[in-house]
């Protein structure tokens, strides 16, 4: 499944370097993962999410080809919950970090990446959907394949999210003893690349 993100507008004049752009850049994936937790495997699930960020380049003595940049990342499993009938959990990440990005040939950019931010999961214990809640971290590596003249094209990654559960809550029951380990392993296909944005009446 190939998620499209639909640009805002395509300007007349393009960047200076638009296969490895600089600015605002953003993407959609398609993302599933499998995640695990102290007690067992829990199991694979389907998702998706969004990625927004700036890329910027360094300076002079640092190859061209480079670029640092800040992403903010939303993936979530589903929007309504866990079914408990046929689902082992539902899970949500919103983080932030820095991204490296390498234009390695014409038409590939190499990318790794390092986020903080909040995880969110549901899990059935003992009969119950419990939302468990935690800070954690997720570090991994993609690649970019440009495929419009605007640099905008396929983007493959994979990363490890980690962290432990210092909370859960249920039926405005909130629990704060509560300490599990998790790690989990998320593969993401989408569309990625520059944003640009203009006034509408240009």
């Amino acid at each position: 499944m190939l998620l499209v993100l639909a640009p805002v507008s395509i300007r007349a004049q393009l960047p200076r370097d638009t296969l490895n752009p600089t600015g605002l850049v953003g993407g959609i994936f398609f993302a599933p993962m499998t995640l695990s937790r102290a007690g067992g495997i829990d199991g694979d699930r389907g998702g998706g999410g969004i990625r927004i960020g700036f890329r910027a380049r360094l300076p002079v003595f640092v190859p061209d080809a480079m670029r640092l940049g800040v992403d903010g990342s939303l993936a979530i499993t589903d929007f309504r919950g866990i079914n408990t009938a046929t689902e082992p959990y539902a899970f949500s990440s919103v983080d932030v970090g820095p991204t490296l990005s390498w234009r390695a040939a014409c038409r590939l950019r190499v990318y790794a990446f390092g986020r903080m931010g909040k995880h969110t999961a549901e899990f059935v214990d003992d009969g119950a959907v419990w939302n468990y809640t935690a800070r954690g971290s997720a570090a991994g590596l993609g690649i970019e394949l440009p495929i419009t003249p605007e640099g905008r094209g396929l983007d493959l990654s994979v990363q490890r999210l980690q962290g432990r559960f210092g909370s859960r809550e249920r039926l405005g029951e909130l629990q704060t003893n509560v300490s599990v380990r998790y790690h989990a392993w998320r593969g993401a296909i989408g569309w990625s690349g520059p944003i640009t944005i203009s006034a509408p009446w240009r």
